[in-house]
């Protein structure tokens, strides 16, 4: 799933800090495949994992009020919170 400014993306954020293309929530249904192109950054998760993914947006992606480093796959987990650029919304996984 997209998270962006696009209109095309599949969460469209309104906020004027969020970028065209801001982040990608992707699942993982097969732990091989994560494995085999080395994890985006070391990420190991295990069968049906989640990860977020910020392509370089300029005001960043948060997750647990903790800037995630861009163009690295991070796994989510039930209970974590995602904000996108300077907006005060915040999304609850």
């Amino acid at each position: 799933f997209t998270f962006g400014r696009n209109p095309a993306a599949d969460f469209v954020l309104e906020h004027p800090s969020a970028s065209r293309l801001h982040a990608v929530l992707q699942f993982n249904g097969d732990t091989r495949e994560v494995r085999e192109a080395g994890g985006g950054g070391g990420a190991r998760g295990g069968e049906g994992s989640a990860f977020i993914y910020d392509p370089g947006s300029t005001h960043g992606t948060f997750l647990n009020k903790q800037r995630i480093k861009p163009r690295v796959y991070v796994p989510l987990a039930v209970g974590h919170t995602l904000r996108f650029g300077t907006s005060s919304r915040i999304h609850v996984l």
